[in-house]
Order: structure tokens, then sequence, then C-alpha cells
């Protein structure tokens, strides 16, 4: 077990020591400013998260993606990564139990184990449920880019990359050179938003590359009023803390590469199932992962990359007064097996061999036996370059010790012609077998599976301007929903016969000698839905055609304007329809439905870069400046009353680079 005090001593490590690795390996283009390109040069940019065979560029892969670069996320003033992924089309957030905030992805609950969330190569999803806890979590200083699906990438990744996959590539030792530190403060109108310490310090001696990358912090949801379903309150200034402590050490040298990532992050709350407890209790996420990866270059044409990477996971565990309520630990070790043969600069082929196996104890109190699993899997990706456009066929097998085998089928087709077109035809089946607790929780639960059918047009109109459209249907069978029993706190799983949504997402990017601006749009409706998740007035019997908790539109403009060398303003907007949601009861317990307005959050950052003391640079942000006072609502009818989230607040970056 760790804590945030045994992290201290590694952070000091920081100083004398500098690192980093290329754990993960993505971009062709990755020492690039891509912030500086131009339209044209962008889309041509190669990336990797999408395939295993061919790299190819951003209008050419093989599924629909994002990348956000670490000078948009500097420009931004970004706090976390839900300041990042807000700015993206598709995402949008819910609350869970306990003051837990997780994702939504196209009108769906993604939290639920559909996203995949990984740091160089490594899964930080937790394997308990397959959450992927958020708020003051993650430290965006370290980030160099992240490489976004909107869209299964299961027969790459596994399940629970069924609805997307965020892929967070750290900073390497050429783009640290040395040792940089950061400090944020945070202040909302009551209370302390954040306050946190960043260290990275990068080398390289030869062919030995080295990074260490540390974090520390501490911050509040809100300074509001949470108010259950039966009225009763309290502060969550005082009571509802958000504590991180993340550590990151690299090595490479040559083709062979190893990380260590250490996540200890702890949340406070009294909002259990959306009553309010008598005192606050603490959740704590702990993930600790080592993994090693070498890539055996036979010859010109066939490659083998194995990995292997061992990871505990000590995650939901809620302490009182020093004693654990509920404690499970999940232990992986996992075997990756790639082998890539190029036939030629236009075709290739990669195959692949997954194993591992899990390990899951509980350790709470009264101890339950949880099962252990081992899992199979075979991959195997084609890709054609051709001049009638660009074919990428695959499949991925799972054969899971209790939830037995599937076939997981791709097929993509992507053309890139006249230098200004672009065009793209998915389809992508995904499978996601129970997670240990939703085994525990239900014996009959059963693997759910999905099928994601997209198309995308973009047109280049020169240099500096692109647009996009895509348009994506999502089915998935036997669901796996989580549920509260009405009136109680027992937890459940189980399988709703369907659910899926429908829409389309629209983004222009417009690159400019003074700055850019990103306008995106998006639109997510159900096509069917378990009950769970409708927006019912259970009064009157009426269902309103949207998911719990998520809009059907969503619209932002993310800018960035250079006022001088020196100087930047950064102004953004975000805006969401209408949501539904349950807030109240009635006198027969019965939730009541309510409509939540239309909201607009303005953030402004300006970013200073002096010229004369290139090593300092200074950041001020203002973030949801009209005080908007948003609040996340839960997307299932588990009991718990919106939660609101951080208000105005006022927040200072200073980095310096010795």
């Amino acid at each position: 077990m760790f804590n945030h005090l045994s992290i201290l001593p590694l952070l000091s490590l920081l100083l004398p020591y500098s690192s980093l690795t290329i754990a993960y390996t993505t971009n062709a283009n990755t020492d690039d400013e891509i912030i500086d390109l131009s339209i044209e040069e962008l889309m041509h940019v190669k990336v990797q998260v999408a395939t295993k065979t061919l790299e190819k560029n951003l209008a050419e892969t093989p599924s629909i993606v994002t990348i956000v670069t670490e000078e948009e996320i500097a420009n931004s003033g970004a706090r976390d990564l839900i300041d990042i992924l807000r700015l993206v089309p598709g995402f949008n957030f819910g609350v869970d139990v306990s003051n837990i905030v997780g994702l939504g992805m196209r009108g769906s609950w993604a939290h639920e184990g559909k996203i995949l969330l990984l740091i160089d190569g490594i899964e930080m999803t937790e394997r308990r449920f397959g959450n992927n806890p958020l708020g003051n979590h993650y430290p965006v200083e370290q980030i160099k880019r992240i490489e976004i699906i909107r869209g299964a990438g299961s027969v790459l990744y596994g399940g629970f990359a069924e609805l997307g996959v965020i892929n967070i590539i750290s900073k390497q030792a050429s783009d640290l050179n040395g040792v940089h530190a950061s400090v944020t403060y945070g202040k909302m109108e009551s209370a302390t938003a954040r306050q946190s310490i960043n260290l990275m310090a990068g080398k390289s001696l030869g062919d030995a590359k080295f990074t260490a990358m540390g974090y520390l912090g501490t911050g509040r949801r809100s300074d509001r009023d949470y108010i259950d379903p039966y009225g009763d309150r309290f502060s969550l200034a005082n009571e509802n803390t958000l504590d991180p402590a993340f550590l990151n050490l690299g090595f490479q040298y040559k083709n062979f590469s190893s990380r260590l990532l250490v996540d200890n992050y702890r949340t406070t709350n009294r909002d259990l199932f959306g009553t309010i407890e008598p005192i606050a209790w603490n959740n704590d996420f702990r993930t600790l992962a080592w993994q090693n990866r070498y890539i055996e270059h036979i010859n010109p044409k066939l490659s083998i990359d194995t990995q292997v990477t061992l990871s505990h996971q000590d995650t939901w565990n809620q302490l009182l007064i020093d004693q654990y309520q509920t404690r499970a630990t999940t232990d992986r070790i996992l075997l990756n097996i790639n082998p890539r043969y190029l036939f030629s600069d236009t075709l290739a082929l990669s195959s692949g061999l997954e194993m591992f196996y899990d390990r899951n104890i509980d350790r709470s109190t009264e101890v339950r036996h949880l099962s252990n699993y081992h899992n199979l899997t075979a991959f195997l990706e084609g890709a054609w370059q051709s001049p009638w456009g660009n074919f990428t066929l695959g499949a991925r097998y799972d054969k899971h010790s209790k939830f037995g085998d599937d076939l997981s089928p791709r097929l993509a087709y992507t053309k890139y012609f006249n230098n200004q077109w672009h065009f793209k035809l998915l389809y992508s089946g995904a499978y996601r077998s129970p997670t240990v607790e939703n085994d525990y929780l239900n014996p009959d639960i059963k693997p759910e599976q999905t099928d994601v059918f997209e198309t995308e047009v973009g047109y280049q109109f020169n240099k500096e301007m692109v647009l996009t459209i895509n348009l994506f249907h999502i089915q998935t069978k036997d669901t796996i929903v989580y549920d509260v029993i009405p009136n109680t706190i027992t937890q459940t799983y189980f399988n709703a016969e369907q659910s899926g949504t429908q829409g389309l997402e629209a983004e222009f990017r417009l690159i400019k000698s003074w700055g850019y601006a990103t306008l995106n749009y998006s639109y997510a409706i159900p096509n069917d839905s378990a009950n769970t998740y409708k927006s019912m007035n259970w009064q009157t019997g009426e269902e309103h055609d949207l998911n719990l908790a998520f809009p059907a539109h969503k619209i932002t403009l993310n800018s960035h304007i250079k006022l001088s060398a020196s100087w930047s303003i950064n102004p953004s907007w975000i805006f969401l329809s209408q949501r539904y949601g349950y807030a109240r009861v009635d006198e027969t317990e019965t939730p009541i439905l309510f409509e939540s307005p239309n909201t607009m959050l303005t953030n402004l950052f300006f970013r200073y870069q002096p010229k004369s003391a290139k090593q300092w640079e200074f950041g001020l942000g203002i973030y949801d400046i009209f005080a908007e006072n948003l609040e996340l609502i839960q997307p299932y009818n588990g009991g718990h009353a919106p939660l609101p989230v951080t208000s105005r607040e006022v927040a200072l970056q200073v980095h310096y680079q010795f």
C-alpha cells in the first residue's frame, strides 16, 4: 500500500536526476510543434492510435480521431482532463455515486467500462467496475499530446475501448531536456479550488533516455452546497476534496523501454448513494503499473513488438475513521506479442497474441469470494493502400475463462483525394466481458456486444481552413447496466436487452498567423435505451427522447489569439442544451424528473511567455466567468441528486525551467 506521504521521497528524486521513455510511440511527428503547422500539414500528421499496421495521416486513419497537442492544452489553461475533453466532440460528464465524476460519450453513459484510458500505453481504467474517476486527477502539465478515438477501438485495445480510447502520451526526454517545475493555485468564491506542484526532468545520454515526472495536489469539487433528494444539504467547500499524487518514471535504451506509473487519487464525500452521510468518507483509487517493452527488427520487413505489464490496482476503497468499509485489489499480468510484416510500402499485416491473468482479492472486514480470470486474445489486421483508397480489415478473438469467446470484426475504407477531400466509411464491433464486480453482484451477468457504424467527410478549403463532418450509429446488445435498488443502498448489475445512440459531429478549424480557432458541434440522441437511463416522468409516464444527464446538442469554440510575441489571450465557450435528471422525490419516494436549462460556460486564459526570461512562464485563468454554476446529473436512476462542480474560479499558473 502507498499513500500521499510515501510518494514525497520519490518526488524529491526529480531534481537531481532526469529521465524519459517512449513506452508507447504513436506518432512520427512527435517532435514537431503541431500547433504551428498549417491545416495542410496538420492533415498529414501521422497517427497510429487507430491502427497497428501502416501509419496513416489524420485524414486517412481508419477511425474518427482527435489530436490535442501540448500547446493547445497550455493555451486553453486546462486545469485537468475534464477541461480538455469538454472541448472534444462527443464528450460529456455525469456523476456516479460518492461524488465520483465519469465520462459520457456520444449521449451514452460510458463510465461503466466503455471508455479506455491509456497513459503511455498502460491501461489506467480501473478493473473492479471499469471506471475512470475524473476531476483534478491526472497532471495535464506532463502531456505531450492526446490521441482520441471517438468510436469503438476494441479490435485493437480490448473490451474497455467499446465506445472510445483516450491515449495520453507523456513528454519525452527531448521535450524536457532538463528540469521543469510548475505550481498552480485556484480560488473559488468561498474555498480554494486547487493547489498543486508538478516536477519533470528529462535527459538523453547517447542511446539512453530518461524521464521522471511527479505531481502532488489537493482540490475541491465545488464550494457550493449539495442538496440530497430529501432536501438535506451540506457544504462541498469543507468535505469534498480531490487529492491526486502521480509519479511517472521511464527509461529507454535503443529498442527497449521501461515505464513505472504510480497513481494515488483520493476523494472525500458525504453523498454516498445520494443521501447525506453523518461524516465524510474517503474513496481511494490506487494504481501501480510497470511495463517493459522490446521491439525486435528481424529484418526490414518483419518486426516483433513484445510487452510485459504488471499492474496492481486498489480502487473504490471506502475508508471511514481509518477503517476500510469496502476494499478489494486486482492484480494483472499481461503479455502482448505483436508481429508486424511489411510486404511493401502499401501493404502490411499486423497480428497479435495477448494473454492476461487477473487475481482479484476482497480485503473488506466481511470477506467476499471474488473470481480470478484469465483471457487469451488473438488479433489480425491487414492494411492496403491502393489508388482507389485505403482498406483496413481486422478481427479480434477473445476467449475468457468464464464468459466464453467472441469475435469482433473491423472494416474500414478511407480515401484522401484532390489534396482537399477525405472520406471514411467505418464499421467496428466491440465485445466487453463483465468486470469482477459486475460478476459478483450478478453471477448471471452476460458480456455485452456493440456495433459502431461511422462515416466522415472532410474538406480542406485552403492551408488555413478545414471542415469535417461525421455521422455515427451505435447499437449495444445485452448492455451491462449499473443500478441501485430503490430506497436501498444495494448495488446490482443487469443486462438490458439493448441500447444505443446516433447523431453527428462537425468541426471547423482555422489556423492563421494571429492564432487559431476551433469550432465544433455534437448531436446525439438515443436510438434505444435501458429503462434506468431514460428521461422518464414517472408521475405522468411521459418519456423524453434523451438519456438522463446528457444534452442533445453541444457547441464549443476554443480560440488562441496572439497579442504579442509574449502575450496571448485564449477564450473558450462551451454550450450545452437542456438536460434531464432527478433531483427530488415525491411523497411515495418516486423520483421527480426536472429539466436543466441551456448552459453556456465561458472561460478566459491569459498566457505570458517573457522573451527576456525564457525559463519563466505565467498563466492566469478565469473559469465560468458568468457563474453558470454547472451541476452534473446522474445518468441513471440511482437516487443521486445533481452534483455542483467548480463555480467561478480564478487560477494562477507559474512554470520555471532550470
